[in-house]
């Protein structure tokens, strides 16, 4: 049996998953002096992570066979997702930047079971694709079977059976909003096998008994997210739409209480740097164009995957900065490239890390900025993401009562909605424009 549909503040409640989301990663995927840390409900301390930002574009890969595919491509279908479906991995394949994520179905990965895949190189392709940024879905191998190479992501399958899941509250949400219908009620989940991780990671979903249920690692500049779930093996098939939904919306890690930037609200003073005058912002921006120059000569002409490029090798020297008010122009420069290839989860990463440490608006630079992103969106991919990100800035502004914020945003999500042609998304657009008539006749 099936849930209906969250309620609708629950539902918006669920659109803030991802506030406070922002880390950066060296290529190797160690941790940055910007990863941050946030209090969790319980208490304990979890990685930010940030929002998945595809290439306009992309295509979604999977890699699933017999009934699990048949589910799969229905739920692409009606969630409109272009996807390149492959019977299982293949060695000879050494280039997956066409695609935003993969994901890898039940068994899949027996594929290495062979001695001449189990060394490093057969899997370095996938190493680096998630690296540079792409998002890596892991579905169970019969308790962990074949699965050694994720130990290059600090990631142990072994063997261990289990019944159920639990929710956890903040993030869990952030999991299931936009695909509620689809979870089941009594929360039944059937695992096998178990994970050990051993890199800092977020916990999205336990089991019974306490083990992880559903985790997603950061590493480099993407993610691998695993369950130990085999979807066909026991009527699971709905895990696959929950995932799915996850990504498509960004793949947020908590619902987070403490506003956009990460800062909290009621601190009497604010820690964070001031932002540099427009005189030496000039001078530093010109600066950091000249010390690029190589980096700038790539974007002419004009391409937005390039654009996206550029602004992560921008990222990574702001990461690396010292100097405040350098580092300030860099993720200016950085937002700017963001804005101009349409990538509204890279330009929302952006804002909340420089909302982290500088004395900006971030509320109001995401409602400016977001306007022109969607102008620049080229695909019906693009403005669903554009849609996402508005409603969660929404939800903030309206928690914030920050009404003029919201409208605006709204708008924009409004737009891209429809730009998108998707009904559900429309509808959900639609909802929290009543929530927000609400909330302001308060």
């Amino acid at each position: 049996m099936q849930t209906s549909p969250m309620s609708l503040p629950l539902r918006t409640a669920a659109l803030a998953c991802s506030l406070a989301v922002l880390s950066f990663l060296d290529a190797g995927g160690g941790a940055s002096p910007l990863f941050a840390q946030e209090s969790a409900a319980a208490g304990q301390a979890s990685p930010v992570v940030p929002l998945v930002a595809p290439n306009q574009g992309q295509k979604l890969l999977a890699l699933v066979a017999g009934g699990e595919r048949l589910y799969l491509r229905k739920a692409c279908q009606e969630l409109d997702v272009p996807v390149e479906f492959a019977d299982g991995f293949d060695a000879r394949r050494r280039d997956y930047r066409r695609f935003h994520a993969i994901i890898v179905g039940s068994n899949m990965m027996d594929y290495f079971a062979q001695p001449e895949y189990q060394v490093d190189a057969a899997f370095q392709p996938i190493v680096d694709y998630v690296a540079a940024g792409g998002h890596l879905i892991m579905f169970a191998t019969y308790h962990g079977r074949n699965m050694e190479h994720l130990q290059r992501f600090d990631i142990v399958a072994s063997m261990a059976g289990g019944e159920g899941f639990v929710p956890i509250p903040g993030t869990t949400e952030a999991l299931f909003a936009g695909a509620e219908s689809f979870v089941p009620e009594d929360n039944s989940l059937t695992f096998l096998g178990r994970t050990d991780i051993s890199r800092p990671h977020v916990v999205l979903l336990k089991r019974t008994g306490d083990d992880d249920a559903v985790s997603t690692v950061p590493y480099g500049s993407g993610r691998v997210s695993i369950t130990m779930v085999e979807p066909g093996y026991a009527n699971d098939l709905w895990l696959y739409r929950v995932m799915l939904t996850w990504h498509l919306r960004g793949a947020p890690s908590r619902l987070v209480a403490t506003g956009f930037a990460g800062i909290p609200w009621d601190q009497t003073s604010d820690p964070r740097h001031p932002v540099p005058d427009e005189k030496e912002l000039a001078t530093l921006t010109a600066t950091v164009q000249e010390d690029l120059a190589g980096e700038y000569a790539r974007l002419r002409p004009w391409n937005p995957v390039v654009g996206k490029e550029v602004a992560r090798v921008i990222l990574a020297q702001a990461d690396e900065q010292e100097d405040p008010a350098r580092r300030f122009a860099l993720f200016s420069e950085a937002r700017d490239l963001a804005v101009k290839s349409g990538n509204a989860a890279l330009l929302f990463n952006v804002i909340e890390a420089c909302g982290r440490q500088y004395q900006t608006d971030p509320l109001q630079e995401l409602a400016d900025s977001l306007d022109e992103c969607a102008t620049q969106c080229r695909t019906m991919g693009d403005s669903r993401t554009v849609a996402y990100v508005a409603m969660l800035g929404t939800t903030t502004a309206i928690e914030r009562q920050r009404f003029d914020n919201a409208d605006k945003l709204l708008a924009t999500a409004s737009r891209s909605a429809r730009r998108s042609r998707l009904r559900d998304l429309i509808t959900e657009v639609a909802d929290m424009r009543k929530a927000l008539t609400e909330a302001k006749s308060q």
